[in-house]
C-alpha cells in the first residue's frame, strides 16, 4: 500500500519521461529514444558478462559500414533531427560483440494553442496539433496532466495564487520525453462576468490610415476585434492589467471604416457581451465665407465640440464655417470630437493654410451707441497689433472716422449727429510681422428713435417700471441642458447665470472629458434660455413696445 502511494506521488512530480529504454540484446539502457533536438542522451545502466574488460560506445554507429568509432563518454547530444544508431563493443568471446538501441530526434516545432477561460474556475485547452505524440501540463512548474490534440478541460481553482491567479506550461512531447520540446507559457486569472460598457475612445490618425481604440481589458478574457462587422482579429487578454486603458492600433484600410466594436466572449457558457464606437472623420477647405468644415459620420451623437487649435471652436454638428481670427498665410489646426453614452470619438486633426483673411479682428456687424455702456462704440475686440489704424467711411464714401488706437472706437457721431444706416470698415494692422488688411460693412442702430415713438404715445414711464420688474423675473425662467447622453446636466436661468452643474460620478476622473461635456451643456444651455428669455420679454411687452422690424427686443436686457 506504502509504495503505491509513493509511486503516484513520484509520477506527479515528475511525468513519465523518466523511463529508460534497453539496447535489443539488453546490455545496456539509454535514458530516451526520442525526443527534440538537441536530444542529450545518457547511458544509464549496463548490464554485461564481468568477464568483459572492454566496453566501448559509438553513438553514431552505421550498421552498413560496421566501423567502430569508440566515444570517450557516456553521454552525447544530438542536435540535428534524424534516426541513430547507439552501438556497444565488448571483449567477450563466444558472445555477440556488438548491441545496439535506435534513437530519433525531431524538430522542437510550435504548438497551436488556443486558451479559453470560462467562469466558475474552468479553462479550455485546445491545441491544433497531430506533430507530436502528446502534451505535458505544468502549473507552477509542477507536472499536473497530460494532454491530447483536441480540447482539453482543466479546472484550476487549486492552483490560484494570492492574486487569484496561476501559471503554466504546456510542452510537446515524443515517446513520453518533453525535453527541449517547444513549449507554450500562459498565465490565467480568475473572471467574472461583467456586462458595463468598456470601450473609453477611438482616434482617427491624421493621415486617416488607421485609428487607435482604448479600451479597459478585463485579465484572462477572450476578444473578438470587428471592423465594420467583419472580423479583425482574436486575442487572450494577460493576466496582469498595468494599465487602466489599453490601445489597439487598427488600419484603416478603406480609408472610410464606419466603426468598430470589441465582443467579449465567454466561451464556455455561450456568453457575448459587445461594445461599439464610431469612427469621426474631418474635412476642412476654404471658401469665400471662411474655412468650411465638415464631419463625416454614421451615428447620432449626442454631442460634438469642433477645436480649433486645441480650444473649442463650435458644439454645432453641421454647417460650421469659421470665418473669425483667420490671418493670410497662417496656418489653423481643427479637430472634432464626438460624444455618445460617455463614449468619445477624435476625429483626424485637419490642418490648413489661409489663402485670404477672415475676421483676423473680430468686430461685430452691428452697434448701437445709445449710452448705456453695452456695444456704445464700433471697434474690434483688443488684440496685440502693431501699426494699427480703423478707417470707417458711409455709403456714399465720405471718411466719417479714422483711429491709430485699438481701444478707441466710433460713437457713431459724425458733423454732430449720429445716422443709422449701413458704414463700410477698413482695418489695416500688423500681427506676428505681417501686415493684414481687413474689410468688411457693418449696422448703425440708433435704439433711441425707439424712445423717441414711445414719448410720443406717453408711455416711457410706464416701459421703463415694466421692464425693470419683467428684467426682475428672469430667474424665475430656467432651462437645463445635458450632454454626453446624460452625463454632464446644466440648468441656468434667464439671466444666464449658471444655477448647478451636474456630473456622473463614472466619468469624475476624465477630466479631459468632463471640461469638454461641461463647455458643450453650458453653450447649449445658454442657447436655449436666450431663446426662451426672449420669447418671455415679447409676451410681457407687446402691448408698451412698437413693433421695429429686425429689432431684437432682448438687447435692451443684455
Amino acid at each position: 500500500m506504502n509504495r503505491c502511494i509513493f509511486f503516484i506521488i513520484v509520477y506527479n512530480l515528475f511525468p513519465l519521461n523518466l523511463i529508460s529504454q534497453k539496447s535489443n540484446l539488453g546490455r545496456f539502457e539509454i535514458n530516451v529514444t526520442q525526443g527534440c533536438s538537441p536530444l542529450k542522451i545518457e547511458i544509464v545502466s549496463e548490464d554485461v558478462d564481468s568477464s568483459a574488460t572492454v566496453i566501448q560506445y559509438d553513438f553514431n554507429y552505421d550498421i552498413n559500414n560496421p566501423s567502430f568509432n569508440p566515444s570517450v563518454s557516456s553521454k552525447n547530444s544530438y542536435t540535428t533531427p534524424g534516426k541513430y544508431t547507439i552501438a556497444q563493443a565488448i571483449n567477450v568471446d563466444n558472445t555477440e560483440k556488438i548491441d545496439v538501441i535506435e534513437v530519433e530526434v525531431f524538430e522542437s516545432k510550435k504548438i497551436d494553442l488556443i486558451i479559453n477561460n470560462c467562469l466558475n474556475n474552468k479553462l479550455e485547452l485546445i491545441i491544433s496539433d497531430d506533430y507530436y505524440d502528446g502534451f505535458n501540463l505544468y502549473v507552477d512548474n509542477r507536472f499536473v496532466k497530460e494532454l491530447n490534440s483536441g480540447k482539453n478541460d482543466l479546472e484550476y481553482g487549486v492552483f490560484l495564487d494570492s492574486e487569484n491567479k496561476f501559471n503554466g506550461i504546456i510542452k510537446g512531447k515524443f515517446n513520453d520525453n518533453d525535453e527541449s520540446c517547444y513549449d507554450v507559457s500562459f498565465s490565467v486569472s480568475s473572471i467574472n462576468l461583467n456586462s458595463k460598457p468598456f470601450i473609453d475612445s477611438v482616434v482617427v490618425s491624421d493621415d486617416r490610415t488607421s485609428f487607435s481604440l482604448f479600451y479597459k481589458p478585463e485579465k484572462s478574457t477572450n476578444y473578438t476585434l470587428y471592423v465594420d462587422g467583419n472580423i479583425d482579429s482574436t486575442y487572450f487578454s494577460p493576466s496582469y492589467i498595468y494599465f487602466n486603458d489599453s490601445e489597439i492600433k487598427i488600419f484603416n484600410k478603406t480609408f472610410s471604416d464606419k466603426y468598430v466594436s470589441i465582443e467579449k466572449n465567454y466561451l464556455c457558457q455561450n456568453e457575448k457581451i459587445e461594445d461599439k464606437i464610431y469612427l469621426l472623420y474631418m474635412n476642412t477647405y476654404e471658401v469665400e465665407e471662411g474655412v468650411r468644415i465638415d464631419l463625416n459620420y454614421d451615428n447620432d451623437f449626442d454631442s460634438v465640440n469642433i477645436y480649433k487649435n486645441q480650444k473649442i471652436f463650435s458644439s454645432s454638428k453641421e454647417n460650421n464655417v469659421d470665418n473669425y481670427n483667420l490671418i493670410k498665410g497662417e496656418e489653423y489646426c481643427y479637430r472634432a470630437v464626438g460624444y455618445k453614452e460617455g463614449k468619445k470619438s477624435i476625429s483626424n486633426t485637419n490642418c490648413i493654410i489661409i489663402k485670404e483673411n477672415h475676421n483676423p479682428l473680430p468686430i461685430a456687424n452691428t452697434f448701437s451707441p445709445n449710452g448705456d455702456g453695452l456695444n456704445d462704440e464700433f471697434k474690434p475686440f483688443p488684440r496685440s497689433v502693431k501699426d494699427y489704424n480703423l478707417l470707417i467711411y458711409d455709403m456714399s464714401g465720405v471718411k466719417v472716422f479714422e483711429s491709430q488706437d485699438i481701444n478707441i472706437g466710433w460713437n457713431g457721431y459724425y458733423d454732430g449727429k449720429i445716422t443709422q444706416g449701413s458704414y463700410i470698415y477698413i482695418l489695416n494692422f500688423v500681427f506676428d510681422g505681417k501686415d493684414v488688411n481687413q474689410r468688411g460693412k457693418f449696422l448703425l442702430i440708433k435704439w433711441y428713435y425707439m424712445f423717441d415713438m414711445m414719448k410720443m404715445m406717453g408711455k416711457v414711464k410706464e416701459a421703463q417700471e415694466k421692464m425693470k420688474k419683467i428684467k426682475d423675473q428672469l430667474d424665475t425662467i430656467k432651462v437645463e441642458s445635458e450632454s454626453g447622453a446624460g452625463l454632464v446636466k446644466v440648468e441656468v436661468n434667464g439671466k444666464k447665470e449658471v444655477i448647478s452643474i451636474k456630473i456622473d460620478e463614472s466619468i469624475i476622473n476624465e477630466i479631459e472629458m468632463v471640461e469638454d461635456l461641461t463647455v458643450a451643456a453650458v453653450n447649449k444651455a445658454l442657447k436655449e434660455v436666450e431663446i426662451k428669455s426672449n420669447e418671455f420679454i415679447k409676451e410681457k411687452t407687446g402691448d408698451i413696445l412698437p413693433n421695429i422690424p429686425g429689432f431684437d427686443i432682448g438687447n435692451i436686457f443684455k
